[in-house]
C-alpha cells in the first residue's frame, strides 16, 4: 500500500512539474552585430508568460517598449535572473521603461497578461523592442 502511494504521489509530483513547466517559455534576445536595439514579435495565453533574457552591464540604460498587436493587453517585468522581484517599483507591470541597469548580469524583461485575462483564458499578440546603450 505504501508503495502504490508513493508512485501516486511521485506521478502527481511530475504532472505538477509539466503543467508549471509549460506554463513559461524563455527567448534570448540576441542583437545583430554592431546593433544596440532588437525587436520581438510574440504571444501568449492564458497563464503563460514569456521570459525574454538579455545579458548588460551595470551603468548600461535599459529600454523596453511593448506594443500590443491584438487581443488582451500585455504587461512586462524587468528581474535580474533568478529573482522574482522588479529591478525598481516602474519596472513592474510596464509597457514602456526606460533606466539604468543596478549590476552586471542577465536580466529577464517577463511578459504576461493581468490576473483577469489569465483566468478568462484570453490572448495577446505583441511586439517588444529591447534597446542597451
Amino acid at each position: 500500500m505504501k508503495k502504490i502511494s508513493f508512485v501516486i504521489a511521485l506521478a502527481f509530483v511530475f504532472a505538477i512539474g509539466a503543467i508549471e513547466a509549460s506554463a513559461q517559455s524563455k527567448v534570448n534576445v540576441r542583437f545583430a552585430r554592431g546593433a544596440s536595439s532588437a525587436t520581438v514579435s510574440g504571444s501568449i495565453r492564458g497563464e503563460r508568460y514569456v521570459d525574454y533574457v538579455l545579458k548588460a552591464s551595470g551603468g548600461q540604460f535599459l529600454t523596453v517598449v511593448l506594443t500590443k498587436r491584438s487581443g488582451a493587453p500585455a504587461l512586462f517585468n524587468i528581474l535580474p535572473l533568478g529573482s522574482e522581484v522588479a529591478i525598481s517599483d516602474d519596472a513592474r507591470q510596464s509597457t514602456n521603461w526606460s533606466g539604468e541597469l543596478p549590476n552586471d548580469g542577465t536580466y529577464v524583461v517577463r511578459v504576461y497578461m493581468e490576473k483577469g485575462d489569465r483566468q478568462n483564458g484570453r490572448s495577446s499578440s505583441y511586439r517588444i523592442s529591447f534597446r542597451i546603450r
